[in-house]
């Protein structure tokens, strides 16, 4: 599960309620938006650390992540294996001499003539959004990067859209609309996401980058 982009008590907070009675509804709701971000941004949220298998191309040199910023410390490491079956032993780590890495653009640059090999690239790292939703209080450990104070933008787009979802979830999509001088329900197509809300959630993404 994702970790969750904002929480109960901002959206609350934004709609006007003081109650909690429904905070397991928002929740889930938080949760599902959360998860679909991540898919849209082809991303992960939560920092932490990562092992990817990445195909390998003749001659690749770039390589794309799928958790990013990417944490300086621990050290990434890169494996380079042709063998079958893949073990990516130690006699396989690329020197970090030959690895750039482009922490805030979520790729990496190989100065090797690689051969190719599917799933021949084994890269760990540490990368991600944050560590938390909220900070710790009283004081946050260190490391610790929390959502609501260092992405704002995108936790207020989270919270729009899942107080939209809450405040309509028992007639997502159900329209009245007066016909002959009755009203007349029916279901519509679906809105497209405001522009505001596309633009907070577009920063984020990972698009196809021409290199």
């Amino acid at each position: 599960m994702a970790l969750a982009l904002t929480t109960a008590a901002r959206v609350r907070a934004m709609l006007g309620k003081t109650s909690n009675v429904d905070d397991t509804i928002i929740g889930l709701l938080i949760d599902m938006v959360s998860s679909e971000f991540e898919a849209l941004a082809s991303r992960k949220i939560l920092r932490a650390i990562q092992t990817e298998y990445l195909d390998v191309s003749n001659h690749q040199g770039f390589f794309f992540l799928s958790a990013w910023p990417v944490a300086g410390t621990p050290a990434m490491l890169v494996y380079h294996d042709t063998a079958n079956p893949r073990a990516y032993g130690s006699d396989t780590l690329i020197d970090s001499d030959y690895v750039i890495q482009y922490n805030n653009e979520g790729k990496i640059y190989i100065e090797k003539d690689l051969q190719a090999a599917p799933r021949g690239l084994k890269i760990v790292y540490t990368g991600g959004l944050a560590t938390v939703t909220t900070p710790t209080t009283p004081t946050p450990p260190d490391g610790e990067v929390a959502l609501t104070t260092t992405y704002s933008d995108l936790c207020s787009a989270t919270e729009i859209i899942v107080g939209f979802l809450y405040t309509k979830r028992q007639s997502i999509g159900l329209v009245s609309q007066a016909v002959g001088g009755a009203t007349v329900s029916f279901y519509a197509n679906r809105q497209s996401m405001p522009l505001e809300i596309q633009l907070a959630f577009d920063r984020f993404r990972k698009y196809a980058r021409a290199i």
